[in-house]
């Protein structure tokens, strides 16, 4: 249960991301299923510090 609300939360993470980016704020992000693991992992392991620190 726990790893499905860290994965809903890393997608959510993920889109809002890529809505900045299409506002003109940073630059390009792939769709989370285009990403590769080891992408995905890094975005999961900055949620979780962000996650931590609030």
């Amino acid at each position: 249960m726990n790893a499905e609300r860290d994965l809903a939360a890393d997608r959510a993470i993920h889109r809002d991301g890529v809505g900045l980016i299409q506002k003109g704020v940073g630059g390009y992000v792939a769709d989370w299923d285009d990403m590769p693991e080891w992408q995905r992992e890094t975005d999961a392991d900055i949620f979780e510090r962000i996650e931590q620190g609030v």
